[in-house]
């Protein structure tokens, strides 16, 4: 069946609204679903209903038939990704491929080293414009969980967002008394709940990130001998994550 995404402050009792545009258009005009049809709907946490079309106009009520499943918020490892911003659309592929690797939430960086920056009056569009962009990721790998994508951040507060997690790494290479371990190494922890990894522009982390990210209780990690770009280290790093904590739950 078709999934369709609707914030849960959109399901009420037994009726569900689809009031998105896009979304809109897609169900009535692409697809061609008529009133009696069934289709799935998904909200943030994950929680996915069975429902049956109503009426449609320009909003499409939806009737609740039953769950589909349960949350699924708190099973497996609670992921978050913090990535310095990069050039041109790489961040739009990136977040496509960190929402379909499971990432739960996003943080953009923005870091000494960074080659773009976002200008604060253009923060909102680009949040809509990743927002739409993980959205079609989690209908398309029919992922359970939207991320949450926060606002560009310099490191200091993006430290601050991921202070409660049980593991943090920061991918660096070997440098000034710098030693990172290999991520499969700094992973061998007694099954967290939530991790971070935070990962640098094309020029890396200067040594005064790292060492700020240390003091703050981060572990250096390397990604390998290969020189990766950022957005392949980011999705390198998020999918062994995912997988070795997946497979030692």
């Amino acid at each position: 069946m078709h999934r369709f995404f609707v914030p849960h402050e959109a399901i009420i009792s037994e009726t569900a609204v689809i009031s998105d545009c896009a979304q809109v258009h897609h169900l009535k005009d692409v697809l061609r679903i008529k009133p009696g049809e069934q289709v799935v709907i998904f909200d943030e946490e994950g929680r996915e209903y069975v429902c049956e079309v109503k009426s449609l106009s320009k909003r499409v009520t939806l009737g609740i038939c039953g769950k589909k499943g349960g949350s699924a918020s708190g099973k497996g490892l609670r992921l978050t990704m913090g990535c310095a911003v990069l050039k041109g659309r790489g961040m739009d592929d990136l977040f496509d491929k960190l929402t379909q690797t499971g990432v739960e939430h996003i943080i953009p960086l923005t870091t000494a080293r960074s080659v773009s920056r976002i200008a604060r009056e253009k923060e909102d569009v680009k949040l809509r414009r990743w927002e739409r962009i993980c959205l079609a990721a989690v209908k398309q790998s029919k992922g359970a969980l939207l991320p949450v994508i926060s606002a560009p951040r310099g490191l200091e507060e993006a430290a601050g967002l991921v202070s409660d997690c049980e593991l943090k790494l920061i991918a660096t290479v070997p440098r000034q008394g710098i030693q990172p371990l290999p991520l499969r190494v700094a992973c061998q922890v007694l099954k967290p709940q939530s991790a971070a990894v935070f990962v640098g522009p094309e020029g890396a982390f200067t040594v005064e990130e790292v060492c700020f990210a240390l003091e703050s209780g981060f572990k250096p990690v390397s990604l390998g001998r290969m020189v990766l770009r950022a957005e392949t280290a980011a999705v390198a790093a998020a999918s062994f994550l995912k997988l070795y904590f997946h497979e030692t739950d």
